[in-house]
């Protein structure tokens, strides 16, 4: 995402070709503090949140977990569910 300004005037936008246009018009290229640059694509691979293991468990059946269970409780139960698989 682009931050672009102009005056008292903020446009965000993710393309290029809108960034050009928006150039072309008199915005300035901001950077967003503490923003990532770029966004992780699909094909990168993503590190599972807590949360995602704990919907992952959920979906697998999993009872007795948790958001209050720690990350190695939900990872050991995903794991003795798999090798029974």
């Amino acid at each position: 995402m682009t931050r672009l300004v102009r005056l008292n005037e903020v446009k965000y936008v993710t393309n290029a070709e809108t960034v050009e246009a928006l150039k072309k018009l008199g915005f300035k290229v901001v950077k967003l503090e503490g923003a990532v640059e770029s966004a992780p694509s699909d094909s990168e691979d993503k590190v599972p949140t807590k949360s995602d293991l704990l919907k992952e468990a959920k979906a697998k059946g999993i009872k007795g977990l948790t958001s209050k269970s720690s990350l190695e409780e939900i990872q050991d139960a995903l794991k003795a569910v798999e090798s029974n698989e």
